[in-house]
């Protein structure tokens, strides 16, 4: 990942890598005026899914970023 021009092309090639990885979870990066949103969902398998996932896979994503880039970070969780 380290090959790819900007960090947009890294979260490009995550998408895929998570896509080949698992079918437990699903990301997609979308692009509109206001810049980049990376959507990750997570699949229990009919279960709920535990926060302590969706908190780690969050901070998997951004510990590469912190080295002060401009991230802006909203969560919003559904209920079933």
């Amino acid at each position: 990942m380290m090959s790819s021009p900007n960090l947009l092309g890294i979260l490009k090639r995550v998408v895929r890598y998570v896509g080949i990885l698992s079918d437990a979870a699903s990301l997609a990066v979308t692009e509109d005026h206001d810049g980049c949103r990376m959507t990750l969902e997570l699949f229990g398998g009919g279960q709920p899914v535990p926060r302590q996932r969706f908190e780690f896979d969050l901070m998997t994503f951004l510990s590469p970023s912190a080295g002060g880039l401009p991230i802006a970070i909203y969560v919003r969780s559904h209920s079933n």
